[in-house]
C-alpha cells in the first residue's frame, strides 16, 4: 500500500513540474493594455503611446485600442536606450514631484 502512495506521489510531483514548465511558458504570452503596460513600465500611457508608434516598443491593435506583450515590454527594458529612456523619464517626473509639493506643508 505505501508502494502505491509513493508512486503516485512520484507521478504527482513529477506531473507538477511539467505543469509548472508550461506555465512559465507562458508568462510570455501575458498582453497588457496600454494603462496596464504604462504601470508596468512605471511611465505615462502618452509616452508609451508615442515610443510604440515611433517603433521602439512592440504592440499590436484590437480594434483601435493599443495592447502590448509582457516580453516586448521587457526586451525593451534591457536595452541600454530602454533604460536611459525610462531613467530620464522618471528623473523628469520626481523632478516634477518635488517642485509641485514645494511649499505644500501642513499648517499648524
Amino acid at each position: 500500500m505505501q508502494l502505491q502512495e509513493s508512486d503516485q506521489l512520484t507521478a504527482l510531483t513529477h506531473e507538477l513540474k511539467e505543469l509548472r514548465a508550461e506555465v512559465a511558458k507562458l508568462g510570455n504570452l501575458v498582453v497588457y493594455t496600454t494603462a496596464e503596460a504604462a504601470a508596468y513600465m512605471r511611465c505615462t500611457e502618452d509616452w508609451l503611446r508615442r515610443a510604440a508608434h515611433a517603433g521602439k516598443i512592440e504592440h499590436f491593435l484590437v480594434g483601435r485600442d493599443m495592447r502590448f506583450r509582457k516580453a516586448d515590454l521587457d526586451a525593451y527594458r534591457v536595452t541600454p536606450a530602454g533604460e536611459k529612456a525610462l531613467a530620464k523619464l522618471r528623473e523628469m517626473a520626481a523632478t516634477r514631484w518635488a517642485s509641485a509639493s514645494e511649499g505644500v506643508g501642513v499648517e499648524q
